[in-house]
């Protein structure tokens, strides 16, 4: 069946966050409580909100009131600075600016509705985006599924007319129990990652993607 509506998952298949996140919470757990960070974690923070990274990693060292203040500069320090702190995926951006003349196009992303409509609006992509789900519209995380039975029935789009692009392997595992298509993105930061415990259409690459996403659709 035709697809009609593309779901993307927004940091790692739009843009690129994570190292820079990681590298913000360690440098400011240094600076503020003398934590150091450890760099084996940073593979770990792929897929995986802020908030939840911060407290499966730090709730032992850190109380309560200063995670949660931990967490509130982070999205401070990113949403003031965009530039500083988040790179798109250019080619992926390009094809959402065109695409959204034929495809009904969807944002499902784990991080916060403040951020992804400050970013959206900073790479104009505001108005090619129909709908915007966000960790603030469902109770569960991915691979909850929840999160893309909510985008479908907002898009108005069956299971079969859709496809998700994701990054992650909590992300691909919730569009699989969601019934739909899913395609595996590749980036500088997860090119080694193993999708073979989930099952995807393909995968793509962030940096060929204007050549490889059209035999997908």
């Amino acid at each position: 069946m035709k697809k009609t509506c593309i779901i993307f998952d927004f940091d790692g298949v739009l843009v690129e966050s994570e190292s820079k996140s990681f590298v913000f919470l360690a440098d400011t757990l240094l600076a503020k409580h003398k934590i150091v960070l450890d760099p084996k974690l940073a593979p770990s923070k792929v897929g995986m909100p802020t908030s939840v990274f911060i407290e499966k990693n730090l709730s032992d060292r850190l109380s309560v009131q200063e995670m949660k203040e931990l967490y509130q500069l982070y999205k401070k320090a990113t949403i003031e600075n965009i530039e500083k702190y988040i790179t798109p995926h250019e080619q992926v951006i390009d094809f959402i600016r065109s695409a959204s003349v034929a495809y009904t196009i969807g944002i499902a992303s784990m991080n916060t509705t403040l951020y992804l409509e400050a970013v959206l609006e900073y790479f104009d992509l505001t108005k090619a985006v129909t709908k915007l789900l966000s960790r603030d519209d469902v109770e569960r995380n991915k691979p909850d599924p929840e999160i893309y039975f909510s985008m479908l029935q907002a898009l108005h789009c069956t299971a079969k007319q859709a496809i998700v692009l994701e990054d992650s392997l909590p992300g691909v595992e919730a569009a699989n129990r969601a019934n739909i298509d899913c395609l595996g993105v590749l980036n500088e930061y997860n090119a080694r990652q193993d999708f073979s415990s989930v099952n995807t259409v393909g995968l793509i690459h962030v940096d060929r993607f204007a050549d490889e996403i059209a035999r997908h659709l």
